[in-house]
């Protein structure tokens, strides 16, 4: 028998072609959400020699999807798509250009400036008209399907933009500038300042029409130091109700700090969060003079108020009227600062907000009888250590229409949770009492709590509190049918309990966090089936059973599933990647004794854009 050889003439980039596919399959499945690592394999030939691998990159990684690269500011991903051979048109949604028209992302807008693709929204402002290059008309008409004129120049950026868009903001052809990210210098800022004080004139003018006020100034993250400040300061009209300067460095090396700011007197709302540490009382209390009675809402998170004098210098000028919102979080006012507020807390407060404050129990039995009978959230967990005394004395204190009360990792113990529980009041929606050393006579306090009079209970967290078996039971029986959102994370249920525990749960709820509490297969089988989250981190005792068991049961409309740790085997995955929902988002199987082809078909059974960790 004659054999017949075939000759088979390979081109060098039908092999390089051939090499990179299978290579990006690979890098695929094992990182799926490494988005620059795989759009280098895009890179390495032209587009049309290796044609596929573009393909196959945009076709199986959801990461890079259009909507998802316009979503998280992801221009590598975008350029990819316009290196491939792929229909575009029918690959991207109205969201993928609102989502960067929302959050100012001005590298996203400059690229779908340029892209020559339909633009498509349904929201639409200033300056994304300005970024794309929209006529003046577009502002005021969203639409589903209408193509601009594009042109080819790049976006400008930091001082370029100001000189860019100087001109129309003296004109007040905004009533917002929103400036996030940009390097401003003291020749941007002072042409800025320039056209704001233009802007301003012109408004004072007659025959300016009323409507048109400029109304929102922000300069977030553009590297504001004093000096730009003071020129900006300097130049704010008096039209301006919302002023955010966060995240710049206005208390660096200059003892005014925020003095150096001439803050409008219609001010409404007022964010100065992140400008570094304040060290001076003096400048502190310059600021605090010139705060407007006007103002609602306060917020400076993220920045150290212990330094002596500053808060005792900020407090009496916080004394406002109108403010409603008042936001100090992780600023560690400290003890001090506490007292110092206490004696000056505004009298209609809605919102406080006092996290990472640094407070001890001495110094929040002080604040504790001066909150204001108007408060609607109360959030001083972590980060203050509250301890049993000042839960006693919050709840002898109890605002009467309070909706959220915040108290983690506080040291409240079983003292202050049986204290607690006796004064929420029936309009409680949400109470995090996690990390707090509460015991089972502490849970039962707050069991009989929701079973007689605070019904209306939407979130729950206990997380981390040694509650037992008992207790957890009465506490299910307790929990109000308007619950949706439960955290009984480490909460010593045990296998048995879990299981009595989940099958009471009410039916409505949306998400169940219960890692560490030993359940198991028959627990899973009674988890409410309206669930858009479930938390089963740790749970050794779950294994292949539970994994069958969930996959009888799986919620519809689950949108995060997070198995952790959960000793499962590749053929309880099996049985999970056949009923993987539709809606899911986020799964995570990390911890687990999973294999390769048992990964593999995970990531082939979850939906586009769904987020696999391992």
């Amino acid at each position: 028998m004659l054999a017949t050889t075939h000759q088979v003439k390979l081109d060098i980039f039908d092999i390089v072609d051939a090499i990179l596919y299978r290579a990006t399959v690979v890098h695929a499945y094992l990182h799926p959400r490494d988005v620059v690592g795989l759009a280098q394999y895009s890179r390495v030939a032209q587009r049309d020699l290796i044609p596929t691998v573009a393909h196959m990159i945009l076709l199986n990684c959801p990461a890079l999807s259009i909507d998802t690269g316009s979503r998280t500011g992801n221009v590598a991903a975008l350029d990819l798509w316009m290196w491939s051979r792929l229909s575009k048109s029918k690959r991207y949604s109205v969201e993928a250009l609102n989502c960067a028209i929302m959050y100012n992302l001005w590298p996203v807008l400059a690229w779908w400036r340029d892209s020559g693709l339909e633009l498509r929204y349904t929201t639409l402002n200033d300056k994304a008209r300005t970024a794309l290059d929209l006529p003046k008309g577009a502002i005021d008409a969203p639409n589903g399907g209408l193509s601009f004129p594009h042109r080819g120049a790049p976006y400008p950026t930091g001082d370029a933009l100001i000189h860019r868009i100087a001109d129309d903001v003296a004109r007040v052809r905004y009533t917002e500038v929103i400036l996030e990210g940009e390097r401003i210098t003291v020749a941007g800022m002072a042409e800025l300042a320039r056209a704001l004080k233009a802007a301003a004139a012109l408004m004072e003018s007659p025959a300016h029409p009323a409507a048109e006020k400029m109304c929102t100034l922000e300069f977030n993250y553009c590297d504001i130091d004093a000096a730009s400040a003071r020129v900006l300061g300097a130049a704010i009209p008096p039209s301006v109700t919302r002023f955010n300067i966060f995240g710049n460095h206005l208390c660096r090396d200059d003892p005014d700090g925020f003095a150096v700011l001439r803050l409008p007197p219609g001010l409404r709302e007022l964010d100065i969060s992140e400008n570094g540490d304040v060290k001076h009382a003096a400048g502190m209390a310059r600021f605090a003079a010139q705060l407007p009675r006007s103002l609602e809402s306060f917020t400076l998170n993220k920045t150290a108020l212990d330094a002596p004098g500053v808060m005792a210098a900020l407090a009496p000028g916080l004394a406002l009227p109108n403010l409603r919102r008042l936001i100090l979080a992780r600023s560690r006012i400290g003890s001090g600062g506490a007292r110092a507020l206490a004696a000056h807390l505004p009298p209609n407060l809605v919102e406080l907000n006092l996290t990472g404050g640094s407070i001890d129990d001495a110094a929040f039995c002080v604040l504790a009888p001066r909150l204001p009978r108007s408060l609607r959230m109360l959030l001083l967990g972590p980060g203050n250590a509250i301890e049993s005394a000042g839960a006693v004395l919050l709840a002898k204190h109890m605002p009467p229409a309070l909706l959220h009360l915040n108290l983690g990792y506080s040291k409240i113990g079983e003292a202050g949770a049986t204290a607690l529980a006796a004064a929420l009041p029936a309009t409680l929606t949400e109470l995090v009492l996690s990390h707090n050393e509460i015991t089972a006579p502490g849970i039962r306090a707050l069991a009989a709590a929701l079973a007689s009079r605070v019904r209306s209970l939407q979130v729950l967290d206990l997380a981390w509190n040694a509650m037992g078996t008992a207790a957890g039971l009465d506490l299910s029986r307790a929990l109000p049918p308007s619950l949706v959102s439960l955290d009984l994370r480490h909460v010593a249920l045990g296998t048995r309990r879990s299981r009595s525990l989940i099958a009471a749960l009410p039916r409505s709820l949306s998400t169940l966090v219960v890692g560490e509490n030993g359940v198991d297969a028959a627990a899973v089988r009674g988890i409410p089936p309206a669930l858009a989250c479930l938390d089963l981190t740790g749970n050794h005792e779950f294994g292949d059973a539970g994994a069958l068991a969930l996959a009888d049961v799986m919620p519809r409309e689950l949108q995060k599933l997070v198995l952790f740790d959960c000793q499962i085997e590749p053929a309880g995955f099996q049985a999970l990647a056949r009923r993987v929902p539709r809606s899911l988002m986020a799964l995570d199987v990390a911890g687990n004794a999973i294999d390769q082809a048992t990964l593999n078909l995970l990531a082939a059974a979850c939906p586009e854009g769904c987020q696999l960790q391992f």
